[in-house]
């Protein structure tokens, strides 16, 4: 009598899980508008977002990311799901945390934003939430224009265009990194608007192509050309600054009259 016998090969190769990446939803937080005053500018607020774990994949770090109207990140801020405060309920999947962001000098106010992403065990990340947060002063007062640098009158030549300078002072009393731009519409002597209006003038130093000498020291300037095509009479330039909140400073007026040869 001839018996089979089979027995079962062991493997030893290991089996890897199915890896699932976590997911975060529902983000929110404690002021739609962060109000804070120019003096001492701080941005606080709490902040939570939902986190859902991939499998067995456990959650290691959930952060929360502030960004300022520009787009660059400022400062990282670690959030928890321990029940410790600012979180009210441990281990229920909200994760929550404080964002408090001071800073010493001018605080540019504007659409900052908020970035939220989890990451498990295994290195895997969720998916990137990013949602607006507004923040503005609530001292804002508009910006000031002074002490027009151009001249009274010039001469319309006759062949090519004549480079004019001109400047201006501009002043924020929130604090200079406020002014958003400075500008100038000019009125033809017919009193038909350009049609380049508006004239953005730059502090960026950049002598060659806008006549600014010095950067961020509150002149603000342009290189304009006179043509010989200019109509000849008195032209209106009103000059004018701009906040980040959308406040304007006052019109001030200075005429440039322009003559025949």
């Amino acid at each position: 009598m001839i018996s089979f016998y089979s027995c079962e090969k062991k493997s030893d190769a290991i089996i890897d899980p199915t890896l699932i990446a976590p997911s975060i939803s529902n983000p929110s937080k404690s002021k739609d508008t962060v109000y804070t005053n120019s003096t001492t500018p701080v941005v606080n607020f709490i902040t939570s977002v939902r986190v859902q774990q991939g499998g067995d994949d456990a959650i290691t770090s959930v952060v929360c990311s502030l960004l300022d109207p520009s787009g660059n990140v400022i400062q990282n801020f670690s959030m928890s799901d321990n029940g410790g405060s600012p979180d009210t309920t441990g281990n229920n999947g909200v994760y929550t945390t404080t964002v408090n962001y001071s800073i010493t000098s001018c605080l540019t106010v504007g659409n900052y934003s908020l970035q939220y992403l989890a990451t498990a065990q295994s290195g895997l990340t969720s998916n990137l939430i990013v949602i607006s947060q507004p923040v503005y002063y609530s001292n804002n007062v508009a910006p000031e224009v002074s002490f027009v640098n151009a001249p009274d009158t010039v001469i319309r030549p006759t062949t090519g265009d004549v480079p004019l300078m001109i400047g201006i002072k501009a002043s924020d009393p929130n604090g200079q990194c406020d002014i958003k731009t400075v500008f100038f519409n000019s009125i033809l002597p017919n009193g038909n608007p350009s049609n380049q209006n508006p004239f953005t003038m730059y502090d960026d130093g950049d002598l060659l192509a806008h006549g600014d000498t010095v950067a961020g020291d509150g002149r603000y300037s342009l290189i304009i050309r006179i043509p010989p095509s200019a109509l000849i009479g008195t032209y209106q330039f009103k000059y004018q600054a701009s906040d980040n909140s959308g406040l304007n400073s006052a019109i001030l007026n200075k005429p440039l009259y322009v003559k025949a040869p």
